[in-house]
């Protein structure tokens, strides 16, 4: 059983759905302002739209090694190939999350960091969505 680190399970994984009841509740605890929770929602928003590119690239790279598996010899180059997509695919995602996570982190101040970095801690080694 894998467990999903703090920002996954917030914002993506299997607990897609509570989403926004995740992000109401880490504004009400951390007593975000409206900008701070704009960019907490952008953040979870890009973290959505990653994960759905990522998975776009996941099942056609499925398709294509399922079809690798019907031929008498293996085509490390085809192999290679769906390999650096996936991996292509997850560099394209890095700065928007990077500058997504870095606008949510620089609008709090040094109190909402600390309550942040307290309940990631408390709530990360609590929770896990298993699979």
């Amino acid at each position: 059983m894998r467990k999903h680190g703090f920002f996954q399970r917030l914002f993506g994984g299997c607990h897609k759905a509570k989403g926004q009841w995740l992000i109401k509740r880490v504004s009400k605890k951390l007593a975000l302002d409206g900008d701070q929770e704009a960019r907490l929602t952008e953040l979870s928003q890009q973290i959505h739209h990653s994960e759905d590119d990522i998975q776009s690239v996941r099942r056609e790279g499925r398709h294509e090694v399922m079809q690798l598996l019907t031929e008498p010899q293996a085509d490390r180059d085809q192999a290679k190939s769906v390999l650096q997509n996936k991996l292509a695919a997850i560099v394209a995602q890095t700065n928007d999350m990077v500058d997504a996570f870095g606008n949510f982190i620089d609008s709090l101040n040094p109190q909402q960091r600390q309550q942040l970095h307290a309940y990631i801690q408390k709530h990360d080694s609590q929770h896990g969505c298993r699979h």
